[in-house]
């Protein structure tokens, strides 16, 4: 405890180590000894206690919720957020939301199928998956064409295919994105505007007599336009969704529609995902104020000093443990 008082933060941790880190101890007791190894800058020692933390989590198959945002966010500021931390019993929100920033920075088999297994929107590739399955299902009934001999048999498969395809859009239209929505409304709108344009334009045979030739338009007319309303109502939709966008995501989404393409997966900006490793602290500012410390322990003024600096880094995590201390101090001065 003196040395911890003074400053020592490394050689407290030792003794922690050794009297306090049994193995019965809880995970409070792991992060306080990273903690100490951390404010020293001793980050070798400090990832050897959070690799052990880790293993411990994974034999007890539990992490308690209270303590779950600290061990992440300690993690994460020690640059040791990888595919195995993914295995850990996160919350399921959590995993979700690790998975996806995974399926971004190194993707692999389990962590993009945890992303894209559902049917709601978590993040880029959870989009990128879905319209990949949606454009080959759109492409493989549109190249169906149903003209010539078995024109009946054919049709009849263009329609399951047409089907399929419908129903695995519809499946992500409501857990969509407005992004993803609009280019599966796009997708859908063109798939039945193209079986309706085909009907319409199924070559005659040739031979036929005036009356028969405009009984037949008649009747593919009729076959075409439930197609065409379907198509009209996907269109309609789609405006409705880019009328939620605001002016600048309104003028990308609408650009991108303009080049008519069947391939949305490139207009998909995959997100970037940007950690404050507290190694990347400039410490230089904490030397005199541990030789202060070192001095007079019990010091406020230095234990301020110590929080504000690295509430200026942006790490309320190291903050707290000085925060922690300050209230203590006061405490004991009532």
């Amino acid at each position: 405890v003196e040395y911890e008082l003074m400053g020592r933060f490394s050689d407290a941790a030792k003794l922690q180590e050794k009297f306090d880190l049994t193995k019965n101890a809880g995970l409070i007791t792991y992060l306080k000894i990273a903690l100490l190894y951390e404010i020293d800058q001793n980050f070798k020692q400090r990832d050897r206690i959070l690799k052990k933390m880790v293993q411990k989590i994974k034999r007890d198959k539990s992490l308690d919720s209270s303590y779950e945002n600290l061990v992440f966010t300690t993690l994460d500021q020690a640059g040791l957020i990888n595919n195995d931390i993914l295995l850990l019993p996160w919350s399921i929100d959590r995993k979700i939301s690790l998975a996806n920033r995974l399926s971004v920075t190194t993707p692999d088999k389990n962590n993009i199928s945890l992303v894209t297994k559902g049917s709601v929107y978590t993040g880029s590739t959870w989009a990128i998956n879905v319209l990949k399955k949606a454009q080959k299902l759109y492409k493989l009934q549109a190249q169906t064409k149903f003209y010539g001999r078995y024109s009946k048999t054919l049709f009849k498969r263009r329609l399951q295919r047409m089907t399929k395809f419908s129903n695995l859009s519809k499946k992500y239209l409501e857990g969509s994105n407005s992004e993803t929505r609009i280019y599966l409304l796009d997708l859908l709108a063109k798939a039945y505007e193209g079986l309706s344009t085909e009907l319409l334009e199924t070559p005659l045979p040739e031979g036929l007599t005036e009356d028969i030739l405009i009984q037949v338009k008649s009747n593919l007319k009729t076959m075409a336009t439930p197609y065409k309303t379907v198509a009209s109502d996907y269109r309609r939709l789609l405006g409705e969704e880019v009328g939620k966008l605001s002016n600048t995501e309104k003028d990308i989404i609408l650009q991108n529609l303009e080049m008519d393409s069947l391939d949305y997966t490139g207009f998909i900006k995959q997100e970037v995902f940007s950690v404050s490793l507290s190694s990347d602290i400039d410490y230089s500012g904490m030397s005199p104020l541990k030789e202060k410390l070192k001095n007079s322990p019990n010091q406020l003024e230095t234990l301020v000093a110590m929080k504000d600096y690295f509430k200026l880094n942006n790490n309320d995590r190291m903050a707290a443990y000085f925060t922690g201390r300050i209230t203590n101090l006061e405490d004991s001065n009532e």
